[in-house]
């Protein structure tokens, strides 16, 4: 074979190929060179005898293909392990790793991976499309647009920029998922949210309970509250209860604690105390009149307060066991107070100069009285406190036992427990259910089925008449509460001498001094004063006459809650005793949650990048007969020449046999065996390739 030379001294192989030096690009015959002779600047070569093959099956071009298949299962697999990854400590903690990697490296390094797979198979899909769109006339810069497209993000941006206006769907699509692509590891890291937990650690989480309780002076001579019970039942009456004394009554390690519950059960234990109930009976007031008005309920004729106020009485109280339920003290109160005063302010000044008190208690310069209903207001309150088993949920946190009751039950059954006889223990009692006992839930469904031991309490119960059930009861201590009678007297006696007593006002004209506060500074005029003698505690229940049903309830409770709370905390044996309930200790961690909408971005791409290698390959398999896969490879552009196309002679003028174009792997073979260097002299530049013989110079391959 001759090459041809134009008459300027620039050479054009237009029909060589090259296997070593030169083959035409249409007559590519299998590469094996025999020899080659220089004569008069001409090069020759053996042409081979192999004919034309047949073109690939759509298997071996799926092989060709194989890389990129591969690329796109490891991309798979990192968006697979990605999801794994996140689902596996989805709402869980964040799991130690060695060397102190966190899940969002882990999910970092992944969506990595994924991204170069996913580039490496799209820059691919380009450089195949590259072949596919040169097949026809058009520039050969576009050469450079597609092969600066693989190359990378800036190169995909000026090839949109270039290309913007031309179909080239696959290959825009692709240059666009390369660009975005840089989204896909912020997005996946976007998927991974943390927040405080908490999880549970070993410790220890205890609250306390009162089984019984029976806490008397023992050496008094009638049932009397122990000083320590007393002055805790007065703090609570005037402050309300004192939580700090509830860190006596819990143990948790790390200041964060909860209680176990049976899913059936909205409570964690049944603790005896006392419990509290006032309510307003102001409509049951009876009015007598005979000079003044006189007011009472509940048949109590010689409890009243009366109007104009007789001595100047202004507030009743007393207290007593309750006739209805000799576990009860009942708490009456009877109070005459100002009415009318703008948010419940007594020294509020009106428009004649006086306070809400004057108007009420003084007679003022008409020498009359106020009013009932506009000046002043009667209020009637009936309070109990009863012995009751009080249910409660609770948690600690930071430190602080939190409790919620749930419900209160009254301990109304009297019962005598059992030593033999049935005549040692005169108590009230009431049995609860479900309760735990040594591990297992019981009730009265199969109570029957406990191991009975000698901690069981018997019982028999007694009517109002004194009269003993004939049948015995028998239950495990856990499922039992009880308060002994003397601890009910003692409360009854301790409520009747505390909170029984009245208050009255009295006038003068002296200036204010502090005490009273219904006058302004510079006014030396008529004033109000409280006094409720050596009992200053109902003075300050009075509150100079802004006490409320609500201000009152609230008194009340705050001492059944003080001395509940007391009795839960410690108690010698022979007053009481008190178990815990076990929980578990619980601390701050992190946790992880999916945020799994973020990963639709990165998952949307590769599902558009397997959709362009699919697309890929039915286009190779498409035009296999005519155009092998070449891929982004630039062996092409170095062993075939640019050719004039009206001087381009065809096989048959050249004397070549028509062969099939070489695969990749062919061209990869041939580029291997051949050694070469660029020629950059000006009047020969090219590549110039040696053969290996030392008997032959280099032959320039082809000049450009």
């Amino acid at each position: 074979m001759a090459s041809k030379m134009s008459s300027n001294g620039n050479n054009f192989f237009t029909g060589a190929p090259v296997s070593a030096p030169m083959h035409d690009a249409s007559t590519f015959e299998s590469l094996n060179i025999s020899h080659m002779a220089e004569s008069s600047g001409q090069c020759e070569i053996e042409n081979s005898d192999s004919g034309f093959k047949e073109p690939p099956t759509k298997l071996a071009v799926l092989g060709m293909w194989r890389s990129e298949v591969f690329a796109l299962l490891v991309s798979l697999s990192a968006f697979a392990a990605t999801l794994g990854i996140l689902g596996a400590f989805n709402e869980k903690l964040q799991p130690k790793l060695p060397t102190g990697i966190n899940i969002t490296t882990l999910i970092s390094v992944c969506s990595t991976v994924m991204r170069a797979a996913m580039v490496f198979v799209l820059a691919e899909v380009i450089g195949q499309s590259k072949w596919f769109w040169m097949a026809k006339p058009r520039p050969l810069r576009h050469i450079d647009h597609f092969d600066q497209a693989g190359r990378g993000t800036w190169g995909s941006v000026k090839f949109l920029l270039r290309t913007w206006k031309i179909k080239l769907h696959v290959v825009s699509l692709s240059a666009f998922i390369i660009v975005v692509s840089h989204g896909i590891v912020p997005f996946s890291q976007q998927a991974v949210k943390t927040y405080a937990c908490s999880t549970k650690i070993p410790g220890i989480a205890t609250v306390a309970y009162a089984k019984w309780i029976s806490w008397t002076d023992a050496g008094a001579e009638a049932a009397r509250l122990v000083p320590e019970l007393q002055a805790v039942a007065l703090k609570g009456l005037l402050f309300g209860a004192d939580f700090d004394t509830l860190s006596s009554l819990f143990q948790c390690t790390s200041g964060n604690c909860t209680c176990d519950l049976r899913p059936d059960m909205r409570t964690i234990h049944a603790t005896v105390g006392f419990c509290s109930k006032c309510t307003d009976v102001t409509a049951d007031l009876r009015q007598t009149d005979c000079n003044r008005t006189s007011y009472n309920f509940g048949g109590m004729q010689e409890f009243n307060v009366t109007w104009p106020p007789t001595a100047g009485n202004i507030f009743n109280i007393r207290s007593s066991m309750d006739s209805e339920n000799p576990t009860s003290a009942r708490t009456s109160i009877l109070a005459i107070k100002a009415a009318g005063c703008p948010n419940g302010n007594t020294s509020h000044v009106g428009a004649d100069g006086r306070t809400c008190q004057q108007k009420a208690f003084s007679k003022g310069y008409r020498g009359e009285y106020g009013r009932i209903g506009s000046d002043v207001d009667i209020v009637a309150i009936n309070c109990t406190l009863s012995p009751c088993v009080q249910r409660y949920n609770a948690v600690v946190t930071s430190g602080i036992l939190q409790e919620s009751l749930v419900s209160e039950d009254p301990i109304d059954n009297m019962v005598v427990e059992s030593d033999g006889n049935f005549t040692k223990f005169w108590r009230w009692n009431t049995m609860i259910e479900p309760c735990l006992v040594n591990g297992t839930w019981y009730d009265r469904s199969n109570m029957s089925k406990a191991t009975y031991d000698a901690s069981w309490v018997v019982w028999k119960n007694m009517d109002s008449n004194g009269t003993l059930s004939k049948t015995p009861h028998t239950t495990p201590r856990e499922c039992v509460r009880t308060i002994g009678y003397p601890m009910v007297a003692a409360m009854q006696e301790y409520l009747a001498a505390t909170l029984s007593g009245n208050c009255t006002y009295h006038s003068s004209f002296v200036p204010d001094t502090g005490r009273g506060g219904f006058m302004r500074d510079w006014d030396t005029k008529e004033q109000i004063q409280i006094s409720c003698k050596y009992k200053w505690w109902l003075e300050y229940l009075y509150r100079e006459g802004r006490m409320t049903l609500e201000s009152i309830a609230a008194a009340h409770q705050g001492m059944a809650t003080a001395v509940s709370n007391r009795v839960r905390a410690n108690m010698n044996l022979f007053d009481g005793e008190t178990s815990t309930i076990k929980g578990s200790v619980w601390t701050t961690a992190v946790c992880v949650r999916a945020d799994w909408p973020w990963l639709a971005f990165p998952g949307g791409l590769l599902v558009l990048t397997t959709f362009l290698l699919v697309e890929a390959y039915v286009q190779s398999c498409r035009h296999r007969a005519k155009l092998p896969v070449w891929k982004s490879t630039i062996l092409p552009l170095l062993f075939y020449n640019v050719s004039v196309k009206q001087d381009r002679p065809g096989a048959r003028e050249t004397g070549y046999k028509r062969t099939t174009l070489p695969q990749l792997k062919e061209l990869e073979e041939l580029a291997n065996k051949t050694n070469g260097h660029f020629n950059s002299d000006p009047d020969r530049p090219g590549f110039e390739v040696d053969f290996g013989d030392a008997n032959r110079k280099q032959q320039r391959l082809r000049y450009l």
